[in-house]
């Protein structure tokens, strides 16, 4: 079994006694890689060499030497193969108050970068482990991160802002086990964090369609209810069509029953008094046809609407188990996935 724990190319892979690739986790081929090609079948190579000496081989003062031209923990990532950025940064928070400092001394700093590395890899130390203030990818290191560190205004802090990234908060763990340990918790909860953010993001875009849904429908619903004037309209036309001048915009007509106000009612002036009647009852009917058909809608979206909310209080105060029981039931409703898209374009265009 080889394990190449290569920084952002690991690899494992299962090779026989005379080098030939039985399994490989991550194959790699020719077009991927022109040093190498790692396949089953094919024969093992190892990695290149390593381009940057090893810096566990430098003395204290060779390491002073490197690392006193070092402007920021970038720099130190060059001094030596195999320092990776969280390394850098938190060995930075170690020798930079010593490498900027008044009293500065050489020895002191090499012996004190020497001692951290070399305890670091026996571990001897403590690890580092940090946080993204805004979420992400926790940091790691077999370096243990110092009491503070110097921020850009001179004040000691425990945060520590990578290049182009979010301000980390550092801790310490006993081991690096332990810190790697932290490390999958971390992200075992964020990831379900993350979920759970996006399957609350799919029900609130769910439910804004429904309550826009829900309005058009409420106002067909009115309308439905306000047709009565319509058909009080048509008849008023018929019975009173002898009063009706032909190609009046409007007429005044009195209203029907006892008391009440004269009514006034607009005319297609290109039709008589019954034809303005029949186009009347015509409203009439499709606004009550609408209006029948909307209220059984209605029912069926204010329905969906309990049953997102009851998804998402389930969301908001359940486990991990409770999420994965709300992904799978909303897969299966169609509110994830391609059928959701599907199911959403059609509802728009209808």
């Amino acid at each position: 079994l080889v394990a190449e724990l290569v920084p952002r190319y690991a690899n494992l892979l299962l090779v026989e006694e005379k080098g030939g690739i039985l399994a490989v986790f991550r194959p790699v081929n020719a077009g991927m890689s022109r040093y190498r090609r790692l396949v089953p079948g094919g024969r093992y190579a190892p990695p290149p060499p390593l381009t940057l000496p090893d810096p566990l081989q430098f003395t204290p003062a060779e390491l002073a030497a490197r690392i006193r031209e070092s402007q920021n923990a970038e720099d130190l990532r060059k001094i030596g193969a195999g320092i990776g950025r969280d390394t850098a940064y938190a060995l930075w928070g170690h020798i930079a108050p010593a490498l900027r400092g008044p009293d500065f001394e050489e020895a002191a700093l090499g012996e004190r970068a020497y001692r951290l590395l070399h305890d670091a890899v026996a571990g001897k130390a403590p690890a580092a482990f940090a946080v993204p203030e805004t979420g992400g990818r926790p940091h790691l290191s077999p370096v243990p991160p110092p009491p503070t560190l110097p921020s850009e205004t001179g004040e000691d802090t425990v945060l520590l802002r990578l290049p182009g990234g979010p301000s980390l908060r550092w801790g310490e763990a006993p081991t690096m086990h332990d810190a790697v340990r932290r490390a999958f918790l971390y992200l075992r909860e964020s990831r379900a964090e993350e979920r759970r953010t996006r399957l609350l993001r799919r029900l609130e875009e769910r439910g804004e369609f429904l309550a826009r849904q829900r309005q058009e429908l409420e106002r067909t619903v009115r309308e439905g209810e306000e047709a009565e004037r319509e058909r009080e309209a048509g008849e008023l036309l018929l019975a009173y069509g002898a009063h009706v001048p032909p190609g009046a915009a409007s007429v005044l007509l009195p209203p029907p029953g006892e008391g009440g106000e004269p009514r006034e009612i607009p005319l297609d002036p290109a039709l008589d008094a019954a034809g303005n009647a029949a186009l009347y009852f015509t409203r009439y009917r499709k606004k009550k046809n609408a209006a029948r058909h909307a209220a059984q809608r209605l029912e069926d979206v204010r329905a969906e609407e309990d049953y997102l909310a009851s998804l998402r209080l389930a969301l908001l105060t359940g486990d991990e188990k409770d999420l994965n029981e709300v992904e799978e039931e909303m897969r299966a409703q169609g509110l994830l996935g391609k059928r959701a898209s599907r199911q959403a374009e059609a509802e728009k265009d209808r």
